[in-house]
């Protein structure tokens, strides 16, 4: 009871300490510097912003700033954006910088963690990679993002010879008429500064339900054992009753026991549960920042209120494992006879109705992720409520098909009728183990061959290669290869709807139109891309709630296109909203190139390891890939990722099993007596060991098999539902019968594993002492 509960406490607070620290860490963290930008102004397609448009606007009371950008590489191969700010400007906007950075106007403004990276300190000179000197480096403190350098505008203009102005910033909402008018002569877009704690929810209410279900399945172990507890104490409560002790003073005690048992696995659960959050905080951190690029730094929390709160969760769980028990044993005092309520079919029969009905609502009503998790509670309380009700109809059932000249046989099924009403609570404990466990592999595994099917249709090439220098990359092949086929990757910057999208330039060849992978198109979808169409990832398609043939303007290159979306493809993975254009619509002087796919003529050979040592003597940056080597490295990163959800299957599983062992133990103490007559009618303690394992491994399979369907329709839920509100992507769901089997018989051995030792333990009593407690 003791490890349970201080098992539990450790999940939640490791779980409640790793959500407290992230978001203080949020509450902590520089804003952007420029998070009090409301809009950003760009001139019509067609034509130019002049400086007589900014001296116009300021006379209009517009306090914008102009902006000028430019896309290059430093001499360490980094790609950078550089913008080019009038400091005088951003002042008057109230977007002042610290006193000192740019009172030199050859200072270049990063932040302080992509100085790190850069290997870069204040002071020292930064080189575009063709040479030019840009500035002296100066680090801010303030939240500049990562790979945008900030330089004075007259500066960015003599250096990089860039004398056009790309946008206004401003920084205050205009009055509508100023707006209207700004409408009618510019493109104005509305930026959204989105908060890190709002966007980091999903994850944090992932881990809280992590959490609370580790520690709900804790309860359960404590309900038996209290039970177990209550059972073996309860001559000592009857001696106290019969030496005038009052009930009332019975259950004083009782409580100020309880209250000490919470008080003491609180502090040790908290403690426990600390050493596991930061334990886990690097793989955490690593989480928030692939996923949402996020720098989170993991601090001392607040312990006080955590440990308020752990123990407030302790003590109320315990008081709700323990209010059965109580009630049970407050009957036995009183000599009052148990009402047989729960035993009734029609009240199961209305909870499982209610439950239904909750589930459907929930699920057809869900908006948000709690409600989903709301639908997925409801979902598992209606297969507990559902496996109480048919379990004991198949056991009858059962029962009834035995002939009765196998005595022994018959008298097991018979009796697993009275286990299974008696163990209803350590029954609904492995339910809910089976139904996670076939939940999760089921999705893990639809996941798994959902990945390796797209990786094997999108990668169409013989090879691939990525290089900082492009231009080396096609030289080598164009000298020693002529005959290969070389198609460069070009990515754009690009946004819709005031949203950060890549733009990715995608070939016309029949290879790649079998391999986009849209999971929804429109007829000729094809055709209609090559003309004015666009493919859409499914990440965007959900954020911007976006449907095929709807029209879409976005800016790429300084340029405004206008497309009809044509498909939306499958994009398993990736957090970035991304547009699909055709390669001829995108100029390979604009964009970022990097990668490479090769592909061979038909009875073409090459050497991989020749070609990589050629390639990596004319460019150091040049890496080379096969199709096997890119399948082995994402399938082992994928294991890697999902290595945890196996073992956490195992444990849930074992917790379960223990909770199991536990509640046998107390059928045991109260079935001496039934027992020992049977040992008396010279039943063996093997056979009757047996038989009792036949009873646990019936009423195992059983309740499994009830779960399969309820995991299913789990996985179901995980994907597509939890997994869009929380990533905004879904994949196709797999039933994979052979791993349910393998499940099934797994969930029942570590029952049987876990039975047989009290089992055991109890039937080696004499015959003499079992008779003697009838």
């Amino acid at each position: 009871m003791i490890i349970a509960l201080v098992t539990g406490i450790t999940g939640l607070s490791s779980v409640l300490v790793i959500n407290a620290t992230a978001k203080q860490s949020y509450a902590n963290a520089t804003p952007p510097l420029f998070a009090q930008l409301q809009f950003r102004i760009s001139a019509k397609q067609g034509q130019k912003l002049v400086k007589s448009d900014y001296v116009e606007g300021r006379r209009d009371g517009l306090g914008w700033v102009p902006v000028m950008e430019y896309s290059g590489r430093l001499t360490s191969h980094q790609q950078v954006t550089i913008l080019g700010i009038d400091p005088l400007a951003l002042s008057l906007a109230q977007q002042g910088l610290e006193d000192t950075s740019m009172q030199n106007p050859g200072n270049v403004l990063m932040s302080r963690g992509f100085a790190r990276t850069l290997g870069v300190s204040s002071g020292d000179t930064l080189r575009l990679s063709d040479g030019r000197i840009l500035g002296s480096a100066f680090v801010v403190s303030q939240g500049l993002q990562d790979e945008v350098l900030l330089m004075d505008i007259a500066e960015f203009m003599r250096v990089l010879q860039h004398p056009e102005i790309d946008e206004f910033w401003l920084f205050d909402i205009p009055e509508e008429s100023q707006l209207n008018r700004l409408h009618q002569r510019f493109e104005v877009d509305k930026v959204y500064y989105e908060d890190p704690a709002t966007l980091t929810d999903s994850f944090h209410l992932n881990l809280l339900a992590m959490g609370l279900l580790m520690f709900i399945v804790c309860l359960f172990i404590v309900m038996n054992a209290f039970h177990l507890l209550y059972t073996e104490r309860q001559p000592m409560f009857v001696m106290l009753r019969q030496m005038g002790v009052s009930r009332q003073t019975l259950f004083k005690a009782i409580f100020l026991e309880l209250l000490l048992l919470c008080l003491f696995t609180s502090v040790l659960g908290l403690w426990l549960g600390v050493q596991l959050a930061y334990w886990l905080s690097p793989a955490v951190e690593l989480t928030l920042t692939s996923l949402y690029e996020l720098d989170v730094s993991f601090n001392q929390t607040n312990l006080l209120s955590l440990f308020l709160l752990s123990f407030s969760a302790c003590l109320a769980g315990a008081i709700i494992a323990v209010l059965n028990p109580l009630l049970s044993l407050n009957r036995r005092l009183a000599n009052i006879k148990a009402q047989q309520n729960t035993g009734d079919k029609r009240f199961w029969w209305a909870v499982v109705l209610a439950f239904a009905i909750g589930f459907m609502l929930s699920s057809l009503l869900a908006t948000s992720l709690l409600m989903h998790f709301v639908s997925v509670a409801c979902l598992i309380l209606l297969g507990c409520a559902l496996m109480i009700v048919l379990i004991p109809i198949l056991l009858k059932h059962i029962a009834c098909r035995i002939p009765a000249k196998y005595a022994l046989l018959h008298w097991s099924a018979a009796d697993s009728l009275r286990i299974a009403r008696r163990s209803n609570i350590a029954m609904c404990a492995f339910f809910i183990a089976v139904t996670a466990n076939v939940g999760m592999n089921l999705m893990v595994d639809s996941f798994r061959q959902a990945t390796t099917s797209w990786l094997q249709q999108r990668l169409v090439a013989d090879f691939y290669v990525s290089s900082d220098h492009a231009q080396r990359v096609k030289d080598y092949f164009s000298e020693t290869h002529p005959g290969v086929w070389l198609w460069e990757r070009k990515r754009l910057a690009g946004t819709l709807n005031a949203d950060v999208v890549d733009v990715i330039a995608y070939p016309e060849h029949p290879d790649y139109q079998r391999a986009v992978g849209l999971k929804k198109a429109m007829n000729n979808a094809w055709q209609r891309f090559l003309e004015d169409g666009v493919f859409i990832n499914e990440q965007l398609a959900y954020k911007q709630q976006l449907q095929i043939g709807q029209t879409i303007d976005f800016y790429a290159d300084k340029k405004r296109f206008t497309r009809t979306i044509v498909g939306i493809h499958y994009d398993y993975g990736n957090m970035d909203n991304q547009i699909l254009l055709p390669d001829t619509q995108v100029s390979s002087n604009a964009a970022e190139r990097f990668l490479f796919a090769v592909h061979l003529p038909e009875g073409y050979s090459l050497d991989f390891a020749t070609i990589t040592e050629q390639l990596n003597q004319r460019d150091s940056t040049a890496s080379v890939s096969d199709l096997q080597q890119i399948m082995r490295f994402s399938m082992q990163t994928f294991d890697r990722a999902f290595i945890v959800t196996g073992a956490l299957n195992v444990i849930t599983l074992l917790v379960a099993g223990l909770s199991l062992a536990t509640s046998i133990s107390l059928i045991e103490v109260q079935n001496t007596g039934p027992s020992g007559v049977l040992r008396a009618l010279g039943v063996s303690r093997m056979r009757l060991t047996a038989c009792s394992l036949a009873q646990y491994g019936l009423l195992a399979m059983l309740t499994a098999l009830v779960a399969i369907p309820f995991g299913a329709l789990l996985s179901y839920l995980l994907i597509n539902k939890i997994n869009v509100a929380s990533f905004a992507w879904s994949y196709p769901m797999l039933f994979n019968g052979t791993l349910v089997f393998q499940l099934m018989m797994l969930s029942v051995t570590i029952v049987l594993m876990a039975v047989i030792f009290p089992l055991w333990h109890s039937h080696r009593k004499p015959i003499a002492k079992r008779l003697a407690e009838l």
